[in-house]
């Protein structure tokens, strides 16, 4: 599953990360084709943080990404527990912001 999100003109992000459950195979955070951070271990998640230059987003766009392994025999949905569900985000912080920026499913809130 996955998605992306634009970036806000001029964000220059210093750290970014993945949230996932335990299902979870690899996250992925992108800049067009090229790839930000990877994540394989749910529990601990990849942290990227960035001095001056601080990262700017070349294509305009965050796309994310994970990958699932369902070893159960009932469907694996969107919620909050760990052990049952899943979710995919990103999440990073960046200057200059006057406000929280979010976007859910590909769509910018």
């Amino acid at each position: 599953v996955g998605g992306s999100c634009p970036v806000p003109q001029g964000g220059q992000f210093f750290v970014m990360s993945t949230h996932s459950h335990s299902h979870t195979m690899m996250d992925t955070v992108s800049d067009g084709t090229q790839t930000i951070l990877t994540t394989t271990d749910w529990s601990n998640p990849t942290k990227k943080t960035w001095d001056s230059p601080f990262y700017t987003f070349a294509s305009g766009k965050l796309t994310y990404s994970c990958q699932y392994s369902n070893d159960t025999d009932t469907a694996i949905t969107l919620g909050n527990s760990a052990k049952t569900n899943e979710m995919c985000m990103a999440a990073g912080y960046l200057f200059p912001a006057s406000s929280t920026t979010l976007c859910l499913n590909s769509t910018s809130l």
